[in-house]
């Protein structure tokens, strides 16, 4: 859980004063007897304000209610996230850098790979998928790339289950990867191919104390 850092403090405790005083005005009005039923209505707007401001200042409620984003690079876990589509290629090396980056910890991957693009297995107890990062010999037409042709990396999907949160999956036309992993390490090559595992992690084991 995200704590309210101090210096939020400050902020809130002026708008709560301002409501204290408010309702002392309130009642002072009360006593004196103007009876202006306005004033009760303004100090109730008063009093509302007030409270939605104190709140407002507080970074963790402006994004809770999504007027405010977490860091698109971590989550609210306060681990660090790749969002976006991956692919064989061009598009292979900057999730490659994320994992090697992150080799040891708890990543949180929201991300897709075209169909077409897909090389691996999602219906399988072992279930993997490969980048390609390069061709050290020309690829034939309509070929596709293989680790006799191009070096990568298997990326290698331990324990998803229905009773785990993330996922791997086809869906029209896309492979998901979903949900918290632990990336447990690389290493090879093995058969020309480097071998990352990641393991599924639920939710709740995804703390950054964890």
């Amino acid at each position: 859980m995200r704590s309210v850092k101090w210096e939020n403090i400050v902020p809130v405790w002026g708008y709560a004063s301002t409501l204290v005083a408010c309702l002392n005005l309130k009642h002072v009005s009360n006593e004196v007897g103007t009876g202006a039923r306005f004033l009760d209505i303004l100090f109730v707007i008063i009093a509302l304000l007030t409270l939605i401001a104190a709140l407002l200042v507080i970074p963790e409620f402006r994004k809770k209610i999504g007027i405010e984003r977490w860091g698109s690079n971590q989550t609210p876990l306060g681990r660090p996230i790749f969002q976006g589509e991956i692919a064989s290629f061009e598009k292979s090396a900057k999730f490659e850098r994320f994992i090697a980056e992150n080799e040891g910890g708890i990543v949180f991957i929201d991300a897709f790979i075209d169909e077409m693009k897909f090389y691996g297995v999602t219906e399988n107890p072992e279930p993997y998928f490969v980048l390609y990062d390069e061709c050290f010999e020309p690829l034939d037409a309509g070929e596709h790339p293989s680790y006799e042709k191009c070096t990568g990396i298997c990326y290698s999907i331990i324990g998803i289950n229905e009773e785990n949160d993330s996922r791997f999956y086809l869906f029209r036309g896309q492979c998901k990867i979903y949900g918290y992993f632990a990336v447990i390490g690389c290493d090879g090559p093995h058969q020309g191919l480097m071998v990352c595992k990641l393991k599924a992690i639920n939710f709740e084991f995804a703390g950054a104390n964890s």
